[in-house]
This record gives C-alpha cells, sequence and structure tokens, in this order.
C-alpha cells in the first residue's frame, strides 16, 4: 500500500512538472508580443503614451488600429526610433504633444462627430509660405506698437470648441481662410460660413500653430477682441 501510495505521488509530481514544461515552451510566441506591444493605453479615463525605443511608424500603427484615427504626411520620420512619455484626458492632446516631440508645428486635426479622425502634418517649407502670405500688407504696422487678436474667454459645454478641446486663452488667427483681426468680424464670418460642410480654422494653443477641420456654423467659444505688439504677433506663425 505504501508503495502505491508512494507511486501516485511521484506520478502526480511528474505530470504537473511536464505540464509545467509544456506552458514555458509551448505558448505561442505572438501571445506574449501582445502583451509587451501597446504603448497607448487609458487607465481611469488618462490615456498614457509610453514609448521606449520603438520605430515612429508602429506608434502610428496603434493609433490607427486602436484610436481610428490616421496620421499622415510623417513618412520621412517611420523610421526614426523615439522615446517618449506623456499623459492627458483627451487623445488628441497625446497626439499635439507627440508633435510637438517630433518638432512638427504645422498640422491639421480632422474632427468627425467631436471624434479626432486624421491628423495631417504638413512640410515646414509649406508653413514658410503661410507666414510669407499672411504678412503681406502688414509691412505698414511694423512701425505699430500693438495689434489685435481674437483670444478666447471660455467653452460651451457640448460644442464644437469642446470636441476640438479648444481652451481658454487660445488665440484665433484665421477662420475659413480670412485673418482674424477683432471679436467682431469671427462673428460675421461664422454667420457667412454657417451653411458649409467644413471650414478650417488656425488657432495658436501652447505656442503652438494648429489647424482644425470643423463644421461650419456655431463654434461654442466666447471671444475678445485683444492686444498685442507687432513682435509677439510675428511670433504666432
Amino acid at each position: 500500500m505504501k508503495n502505491y501510495s508512494k507511486f501516485l505521488q511521484n506520478w502526480f509530481l511528474s505530470y504537473f512538472i511536464y505540464g509545467l514544461i509544456a506552458l514555458i515552451f509551448f505558448i505561442p510566441i505572438n501571445t506574449l508580443s501582445e502583451e509587451l506591444e501597446g504603448v497607448i493605453e487609458k487607465k481611469a479615463e488618462i490615456f498614457i503614451l509610453e514609448a521606449k525605443d520603438i520605430y515612429l511608424k508602429e506608434l502610428i500603427q496603434e493609433f490607427k488600429e486602436k484610436y481610428g484615427i490616421n496620421i499622415l504626411g510623417l513618412e520621412n520620420k517611420e523610421n526614426q526610433k523615439i522615446s517618449i512619455f506623456v499623459s492627458s484626458q483627451d487623445i488628441h492632446e497625446i497626439i499635439k504633444k507627440l508633435l510637438k516631440y517630433l518638432e512638427e508645428k504645422n498640422y491639421t486635426l480632422e474632427f468627425y462627430n467631436n471624434t479626432l479622425s486624421r491628423v495631417t502634418v504638413f512640410p515646414s517649407s509649406t508653413n514658410e509660405k503661410k507666414i510669407e502670405e499672411n504678412f503681406i500688407g502688414l509691412t505698414e504696422k511694423k512701425e505699430e506698437e500693438f495689434v489685435n487678436i481674437v483670444k478666447i474667454l471660455g467653452i460651451e459645454p457640448n460644442s464644437q470648441a469642446q470636441g476640438l478641446a479648444l481652451r481658454p486663452n487660445d488665440i484665433v488667427l484665421e477662420y475659413d481662410g480670412v485673418k482674424i483681426e477683432n471679436a467682431e468680424q469671427l462673428v460675421e464670418e461664422v454667420k457667412n460660413k454657417y451653411n458649409k460642410s467644413q471650414v478650417e480654422m488656425l488657432v495658436i494653443s501652447d505656442g503652438l500653430s494648429v489647424r482644425h477641420i470643423l463644421n461650419g456654423g456655431l463654434i461654442g467659444i466666447r471671444i475678445v477682441t485683444d492686444k498685442i505688439s507687432f513682435k509677439e504677433y510675428e511670433k504666432l506663425y
């Protein structure tokens, strides 16, 4: 009886060891890699991007597959390895910080039903051309001390502005290609473009120039005409 009991113990022990070996050596490799792949996670309503020495093209692919966001215009940097850690409540803020890390300043964010769907990055030469265009007719103002700007005071809830993550103190420079110089002008332009399906708005946010694509009609912002020095104004573009 003793021998039989010992035999059972040895048999169960051997079975356990063989089973453990099978688990170690026969787990599919792709199962392990899937646990390590994700660098963009959402935890407790906070998006976290934690990338360490990974190719940019892999990160762009993850934005597309996980969140349906197409990032275009970074083809020349796709094989660049990056290391970055950022967090935010909004996925588009994560992308803005990523683009700042990549030293990209000229881009558009396109939203569909208040959800970011596409980011297009433009070459720096496009930005330089835009600077030149925006300063045609402004040379006489260089002698003046101040220039009018339109500053955002507040954001209406459940509005386009909230969906675009616009914030107080952002500056509206252009609306549908028209340079904006005062609050009344922006209100009038919004009225005139009410029936347009899409308009482009150039905004300065945290020192960065961001082009938003939005629907014609109410934006959902409270604005005021403010003044800044011409030197400060030049730095906005």
